[in-house]
């Protein structure tokens, strides 16, 4: 555990999980955030809040998220580089996604038709990206599907 003041404005606590991808490279974790807080906007401790509990990406993507995904059975790829502010995940599935064809008259003169499809979304993955676009905002989660 280490502990860091921030401009005696708040009090840091950074706590190490055992056989986190950082271990023994905590040294100079506080400036580093400090680093990032400053030259991204973030604000450790929001306005109108009094504490804030802040999770690493590592762990978000690596414990919560691919997880609990994976238990749907989804897999999870981070996609984020060290130097985001956000996280950008691609998710994959071993199912497909079809719409069967469908032509269906109504009316008297009036056709509704759609050309099927069926899409393994394992070769089409979504894409997850996570960011907060505004210190005063909520965290936003684009979800976004491309295909090629």
């Amino acid at each position: 555990m280490r502990l860091s003041a921030k401009r005696g404005q708040e009090i840091s606590i950074f706590v190490q999980c055992s056989g986190g991808p950082k271990a023994g490279k905590t040294e100079k974790l506080q400036s580093a955030w400090d680093t990032q807080w400053d030259e991204n906007g973030i604000a450790a401790i929001p306005r109108g809040y009094t504490a804030s509990l802040i999770l690493s990406s590592t762990l978000v993507n690596d414990v919560i998220l691919k997880l609990g995904c994976e238990a749907s059975g989804w897999t999870i790829e981070n996609k984020t580089q060290d130097s985001d502010a956000f996280n950008i995940l691609s998710c994959r599935t071993s199912t497909h996604w079809g719409v069967p064809a469908q032509d269906i008259k109504y009316g008297l003169t009036s056709n509704f038709y759609v050309d099927g499809f069926d899409i393994s979304l394992n070769d089409y993955p979504l894409t997850l990206t996570i960011k907060q676009e505004d210190l005063l905002e909520q965290l936003n989660i684009y979800v976004w599907w491309e295909i090629k």
